[in-house]
């Protein structure tokens, strides 16, 4: 006879802190019978580093990252019984990834833009949340919303070296037309004393002129800079940047031209998303990052950390990758031809290494 409660009770047996054991646990589908070398070497890697709060992950695109991550985020959820957060740089990504999870018999929901609450699972630590960066890195995000203050205890940031980009870019304010205008009212008595010249070819509208604001002249006029544009608080691209910018205004740089003109912070204000500098546990996944302090220095992550990234040695396919068109130079050069010269370029290197 089959003892079902012995059934019921392997399920408390698992060690959340084993990414391999947790893997091994787990209901999967058909297309995920068992891990792969790379997958089961990043699994050591985040177990030996489960202590640290910021982990970086350098595993290429292929090797399976997506089940790494979504089973680092859960191994803590199941830990802490507390939300988790697994951040992509676009829709598309975010359909993978949500797509993935059930094969791998986890559960996980989308927290789109528009949707001002997580679902019900995602709050009681039942699923997996997966959004896109500009979901969380905005000055109006719904995590930090007084009815729903979600504050993961685990986060994976998926592709960083995109999402970089992106959470620069939502700590930038472009300017439209007439908020063009106002600035340069602001700025043009100073901006005339320091260079006639190009400041004249910007207010005529040159798309050539282009000038950064001098730091003195900047600072010196900061408050009625504040003052002029604060008007502009709740217009639809404004009210999303400048709840971050208005209060460090002197740190920030003002680049304008005669077609318009950006206000972007020195350094990204990370620690102004509670949401974000609040997650205890953060593992940045890249597989094209050749320079890991703009992680440090845009994303706040450990130094240590991004010193030291996570690299499995049986991940081949790790690196910097050319896109070859041979057909954009000459048009005679199919893909058969293209596959032939390639084929015979590795046979010649094999024998050379041999």
């Amino acid at each position: 006879m089959i003892d079902f409660g012995k059934l019921v009770e392997s399920s408390d047996d698992v060690n959340y802190n084993d990414l391999n054991m947790l893997f091994e646990s787990l209901d999967r589908k058909t297309s995920h019978t068992e891990a792969r070398p790379a997958q089961k070497e990043s699994f050591d890697l985040l177990t030996k580093s489960r202590e640290k709060g910021d982990v970086v992950l350098k595993i290429s695109t292929g090797a399976g990252k997506t089940a790494v991550g979504l089973s680092y985020l859960y191994s803590y959820m199941k830990e802490k019984q507390e939300p988790v957060v697994y951040l992509c740089p676009t829709n598309q990504l975010v359909e993978q990834v949500c797509n993935e999870a059930p094969k791998m018999g986890i559960k996980a929901v989308r927290y789109p833009a528009g949707q001002k609450h997580p679902g019900v699972d995602a709050m009681q630590a039942k699923a997996v949340i997966v959004c896109t960066y500009d979901k969380l890195f905005n000055a109006k995000t719904t995590f930090n919303r007084r009815d729903v203050l979600l504050t993961p205890c685990a986060m994976v940031l998926d592709d960083a070296h995109a999402g970089i980009e992106i959470i620069r870019k939502s700590f930038t304010l472009s300017l439209n037309n007439e908020q063009f205008r106002v600035l340069t009212s602001v700025l043009n008595s100073r901006c005339n004393e320091y260079r006639s010249g190009a400041w004249a070819d910007i207010l005529n509208g040159d798309p050539l002129a282009i000038m950064e604001i001098p730091f003195w002249i900047w600072q010196s006029l900061e408050a009625d800079v504040r003052k002029s544009l604060s008007v502009y608080k709740d217009e639809s691209e404004f009210r999303f940047v400048w709840p971050y910018l208005s209060e460090i205004l002197k740190s920030c740089k003002c680049i304008i031209s005669g077609t318009g003109a950006e206000i972007i912070p020195d350094v990204i204000p990370i620690g102004f998303n509670r949401a974000y500098s609040d997650t205890a546990h953060k593992l940045f996944m890249t597989a094209t990052l050749a320079d890991e302090s703009t992680l440090v220095r845009e994303l706040g992550c450990s130094p240590l950390s991004a010193n030291t990234p996570l690299i499995p040695e049986t991940d081949r396919g790790l690196g910097e990758r050319m896109v070859i068109a041979p057909s954009l130079v000459d048009r005679s050069l199919t893909r058969e031809m293209t596959m032939s010269v390639c084929r015979s370029i590795s046979f010649a290197t094999l024998k050379l290494t041999s």
